[in-house]
C-alpha cells in the first residue's frame, strides 16, 4: 500500500479514537514540522477505509462517543508511539546525543507531538 492509500493525521487524540472506532492504524511516520524550524513532528497512518473521513468528523466537531478509560489507554499508547518515531528520526543525525536528550525534548502541544533538537549550549536554552 503506497502512502497516498493512508488516512493521515498528526492529531494524537484523534489517532486514539480511530483507534477505538476499529480502524487499523498502519505506521507512525515523522516529517518534518510545518511551523517549527528544525522541528519534527510524528504523523499516523491509518488505512483509508470507508467511514474513516465521517469518524474523523465526529471527532472534530465533538460528536464522538466512546469509551473513556479505552481513549486514555490507547491515547497513551499513540503518545508513546509518537515519541519513538520521533526520538528515532533524531536519532542519526545526533541530536542532543551528548547530553542524552532525545525524549527530553519531546512535548504535546495543541494535541500535535513536536521534537526540536535538544539545546546544547547555555546560549541555546535561554532562547
Amino acid at each position: 500500500m503506497t502512502e497516498n492509500h493512508y488516512y493521515r493525521t498528526s492529531n494524537t487524540p484523534l489517532a486514539a479514537y480511530l483507534q477505538i472506532e476499529g480502524y487499523t492504524l498502519a505506521q507512525v511516520i515523522t516529517e518534518p514540522h510545518r511551523f517549527i524550524p528544525k522541528g519534527v513532528e510524528a504523523v499516523f497512518l491509518f488505512e483509508d477505509i470507508d467511514g474513516i473521513q465521517e469518524a474523523a468528523r465526529r471527532w472534530d466537531t465533538g460528536k464522538a462517543h466512546g469509551d473513556l478509560n479505552l481513549f486514555y489507554h490507547i491515547y497513551r499508547t499513540a503518545v508513546g508511539k509518537a515519541k519513538m518515531a520521533v526520538k528515532v528520526a533524531l536519532a542519526p543525525q545526533g541530536v542532543g546525543e551528548e547530553h542524552g536528550q532525545h525524549t527530553k525534548n519531546l512535548k504535546c502541544k495543541s494535541a500535535v507531538l513536536v521534537a526540536s533538537p535538544a539545546p546544547t549550549t547555555k546560549g541555546d536554552i535561554a532562547k
